[in-house]
């Protein structure tokens, strides 16, 4: 295999590095990258498992519970959560009713 270059990560007041560095460096930036990934992947299957719980669930209760006039529903929902969600966002009405 070929050495990758390190020489920029390598400050000149410090040794040459040991046998087999530039390999395990390669290694770790290659597993860093691929656990990213998959923690990107787990947390967005989390988020549509979350989305879809809570349609399956607004949808039942507005057939369940009479929740006609699903944009005033959704203008009482944006002003109690939006305050304890800081930050979030996907509470407009385009995006949610």
């Amino acid at each position: 295999m070929n050495q990758p270059d390190i020489s920029p990560l390598q400050p000149a007041n410090l040794p040459a590095p040991p046998a087999g560095y530039g390999d395990f460096l390669v290694e770790i930036k290659t597993q860093i990258r691929q656990r990213q990934f998959q923690a990107l992947r787990a947390a967005n299957r989390e988020l549509l498992a979350l989305y879809w719980w809570l349609g399956e669930n607004i949808s039942q209760r507005q057939q369940a519970l009479g929740w006609a006039g699903a944009k005033a529903w959704w203008k009482t929902w944006r002003a109690t959560c939006k305050p304890n969600f800081r930050g979030a966002t996907g509470f407009q009405r385009k995006t949610s009713g």
